[in-house]
């Protein structure tokens, strides 16, 4: 099923990156749930696609730009991107970066020196 093959493959993914001493970073797309749950798309974890993959991992972070939710009163600043970390050893919470369109880079939120 579904959710052995994820664990399967988590388990090769975290030996390879054991093996190689390499930080391997796994993305995947989330559902519309997160739109049915909250009008402002903030992700959770229950929200991942396979069941159980948040024990997997040692840091779990979602990228939301509030730029696409008609109800979030941050949407105005369209340069705004927020990365929610959900999990990590060191706890949670967010970052605020700044989406670059020209270079469809994510950059610091405020410049350091400014």
């Amino acid at each position: 099923n579904e959710e052995h093959d994820f664990h399967i493959i988590a388990a090769g993914i975290r030996e390879i990156a054991f093996r190689l001493d390499l930080c391997v970073i796994v993305t995947c797309q989330l559902g519309r749930a997160v739109d049915e749950d909250d009008v402002r798309g903030i992700p959770l974890l229950r929200h991942l696609p396979a069941a159980g993959c948040g024990s997997k991992a040692d840091i779990i972070a979602f990228l939301r730009r509030p730029l696409f939710y008609f109800d979030d009163p941050e949407g105005e600043d369209r340069t705004l991107a927020i990365l929610h970390v959900a999990k990590s050893a060191y706890g949670r919470g967010d970052v605020r970066l700044r989406f670059d369109d020209m270079s469809s880079a994510f950059l610091d939120a405020e410049p350091a020196g400014l």
